[in-house]
């Protein structure tokens, strides 16, 4: 087991591979490298399923976005009376897209705050 000072570097680690690597958005590096430290340093897995959760946010956010973008594309070149602010189709999806990414934001920002508040207990 790891004294407080190992515990506590070993969480500015943790706090900082998170960090960084949430900027570049590459968020199976992200689960890779909070898996290898949950392993070195015998963490509890509570961060990795957070992250998981939010991998998997922003996947369905990212496939909706294609979708949406698709289903413009498709009815500018073929419907001549599309309008992207009055089509209910596109309406009601931009509303649920819209929660989506504001759940994506609230789940990033608890990780966030789990992995300050790992960071400041131990």
């Amino acid at each position: 087991m790891l004294d407080g000072r190992e515990q506590r570097a070993g969480d500015e680690r943790l706090h900082d591979v998170v960090r960084a690597l949430l900027k570049r958005l590459r968020l199976r590096d992200i689960q890779r490298a909070v898996r290898r430290l949950d392993l070195v340093e015998q963490r509890p897995l509570e961060v990795s399923s957070c992250l998981s959760r939010l991998v998997s946010a922003k996947a369905q956010i990212t496939k909706a976005e294609r979708k949406m973008n698709e289903y413009i594309e498709h009815n500018r070149q073929n419907n001549m009376f599309f309008d992207e602010n009055t089509d209910e189709e596109l309406v009601k999806f931009r509303e649920k897209f819209e929660r989506k990414k504001i759940e994506c934001a609230e789940c990033e920002k608890r990780l966030e705050l789990l992995v300050e508040r790992r960071r400041y207990n131990q």
